[in-house]
C-alpha cells in the first residue's frame, strides 16, 4: 500500500510547508499531501523544482523488462487536488491531471500512465528487469493516494488487489483415533513471507478427553526451549528455529497426546490459542492467526 514505511517505501522532503502525511485511507491508511490548502506547492518539473518537492518514493524489484502502466487507488475533492508528478530512479517522466474527472471524491482506481482524456499527460513507463525506486513528486495538495498497482496489462478494467494472507499457525491430526492410543499433532506456520527464528505458542486441549505427552521440533534445526505443561488443558511452547522457516506452509513442530482410556464417542477439541513469532534474531514479534 501506499502508506509503507520502510527502507524501501519512505517520504522525503518539505515542499513551502506541504509534505506527504498518513491519513485513512479506503480501508487502511493511505498518504496525503497535505496540509489540503488548494495550492499548487510544486508546478514546476525541472529538476531544482523537483529537488525543492515532497516526494513518495517506493523501492520495486521488477521481474521482467517491459512496458508498465502506473496505476492508483487515489482521492481527490475538487480540481484543485487532482495532479501528481512520477518519475523513476528520482527522474522526472510525466505528469498526470484531471484525477477528480474519475476520482469525483471518491476512492477510484486511476491508471496515471493511459493519458486518455479524463486524467492527461501520463504514459506507460519502459523499465528494466531489477530494481528501480518509483518517485511520486506532490503537485497540487490533498490529493489522497491509497494503493499503488504495476501491471503490463493494457487492461482498462480496474485492477484488483491481491489478497494478502497473514501468518498464521495451523493444526494438523488424524479425525478419529481409538480410546487409549497416542496420535500426532503437527503445527505449521503459514503464509510467512520473511523468515521467522522462533515463535511462543499456546495451545489448549480437552483434558477431559485428551491427555498432552510431549513435543519434538518437526527437524533437527526447530528446538524446544521452553514447555510449560503444568496446567492440565494448556501447554505453552516456547521454539527456535535455527536458520529461520518461511513459505506458504512450514512444519515445525510435533506434539503427542494421548486418549483417555474409557473415552468413547466423545469428541474433543484441540486448538491454537496464541502464536507470537519472531521475525529476526533480535527483530520485532508478529502475531499470527
Amino acid at each position: 500500500t501506499a502508506a509503507d514505511n520502510s527502507v524501501n517505501a519512505y517520504v522525503y522532503g518539505t515542499a513551502n510547508g506541504h509534505t506527504w502525511s498518513l491519513v485513512d485511507g479506503q480501508s487502511t491508511k493511505a498518504m496525503q499531501f497535505l496540509p489540503d490548502d488548494g495550492t499548487s506547492v510544486t508546478p514546476g518539473t525541472d529538476a531544482a523544482s523537483l529537488a525543492a518537492g515532497s516526494r513518495l518514493n517506493y523501492k520495486v524489484n521488477f521481474p521482467t523488462t517491459g512496458t508498465y502502466n502506473v496505476w492508483i487507488l487515489a482521492k481527490s475533492h475538487s480540481f484543485q487536488t487532482d495532479s501528481i508528478h512520477m518519475g523513476v530512479d528520482n527522474q522526472y517522466k510525466f505528469t498526470s491531471n484531471g484525477i477528480q474527472g474519475v476520482s469525483n471524491s471518491q476512492f477510484k482506481w486511476i491508471n496515471l500512465s493511459n493519458g486518455g482524456t479524463a486524467v492527461t499527460g501520463g504514459t506507460p513507463l519502459n523499465i528494466t528487469a531489477g530494481v528501480h525506486e518509483l518517485n511520486f513528486w506532490g503537485r497540487e495538495s490533498g490529493l489522497i493516494v491509497d494503493r499503488i498497482y504495476l501491471t503490463t496489462s493494457t487492461s482498462t478494467a480496474d485492477p484488483v488487489w491481491p489478497e494478502v494472507k497473514a501468518p498464521a499457525a495451523s493444526l494438523t491430526a488424524d479425525s478419529s483415533v481409538k480410546p487409549g492410543s497416542s496420535f500426532t499433532v503437527g503445527v505449521s506456520l503459514d503464509n510467512l513471507k520473511q523468515s521467522v527464528y522462533a515463535q511462543d505458542l499456546t495451545l489448549t486441549y480437552d483434558a477431559n478427553v485428551f491427555d498432552y505427552v510431549s513435543t519434538a521440533g518437526a527437524n533437527n534445526n526447530i528446538q524446544i526451549v521452553t514447555e510449560d505443561k503444568a496446567t492440565a488443558g494448556k501447554v505453552r511452547l516456547i521454539t527456535a528455529n535455527i536458520g529461520g522457516v518461511s513459505g506458504t506452509s512450514t512444519p515445525v513442530l510435533n506434539l503427542t497426546f494421548k486418549v483417555k482410556a474409557g473415552v468413547q464417542n466423545t469428541a474433543g477439541t484441540i486448538a491454537t490459542t496464541q502464536a507470537n513469532l519472531g521475525e529476526a534474531p533480535d527483530g520485532p514479534a508478529i502475531k499470527a492467526g
